[in-house]
């Protein structure tokens, strides 16, 4: 499990890196040194302040980590990892770089729309293929029905790969999409539990 944790790790500080050498580039090391670093490397304090918009943060349990919080390009994610089992929950405001919706998600068009989503993020430091639909559900969050597809997927980086599976959920209760909100949960194959992903999702901020 750890190779997909050291994958989204990795990721991050690519997006890190690239907004880094922006606020350098227009600003010089001064700005980079007052808003970047603060920005992209937040304190465990203001991952939770962040996750506050999405999770009841003072009722979440302990073994719920808030790993970091992201925010670039209009998409904004909060990653959550669960101590018991190593699962990686992540809550993300896609804006309009992910096309998945409570209308979409169980249409029969959604693998044509995961394929689409994974060419956008093509250049990533990771390539995500062989995205398969296993399952199509339902599942109750926080008095709300939540519609998710079950997926398994292969994840690559620098020629390593590790097989995922998990669930992707479209929480959104608007329709507009800048406020498009998902759920990512997955953890190596075989190793997915539903019932961590059902726990996390009482936390949920119901909006």
């Amino acid at each position: 499990m750890g190779c997909l944790w050291h994958i989204i790790r990795e990721t991050i500080s690519f997006i890190v890196g690239v907004v880094a050498l922006i606020c350098l580039i227009v600003g010089g090391y001064t700005l980079y040194q007052k808003i970047c670093t603060d920005y992209i490397f937040p304190s465990d304090a203001k991952v939770r302040q962040r996750a506050g918009e999405f999770i009841n943060t003072a009722k979440l349990p302990k073994h719920f980590e808030l790993k970091n919080y992201v925010s670039l390009l209009g998409t904004h994610a909060i990653i959550a990892n669960d101590k018991n089992n190593n699962q990686k929950i992540t809550i993300i405001k896609a804006g309009k770089l992910i096309n998945i919706t409570k209308d979409n998600i169980h249409s029969k068009n959604i693998d044509n729309i995961l394929e689409q989503t994974a060419n956008k993020l093509s250049y990533l430091p990771l390539q995500v293929s062989r995205i398969k639909v296993t399952k199509k559900g339902f599942i109750k969050s926080s008095g709300t029905t939540l519609p998710y597809i079950k997926v398994n997927a292969q994840v690559i980086y620098k020629d390593n790969g590790v097989n995922v599976e998990g669930i992707i959920g479209a929480l959104n209760h608007s329709k507009d999409k800048d406020k498009n909100l998902l759920l990512f949960s997955f953890n190596k194959r075989n190793n997915y539990n539903q019932k961590t992903t059902e726990n996390f999702l009482k936390y949920i901020k119901n909006k």
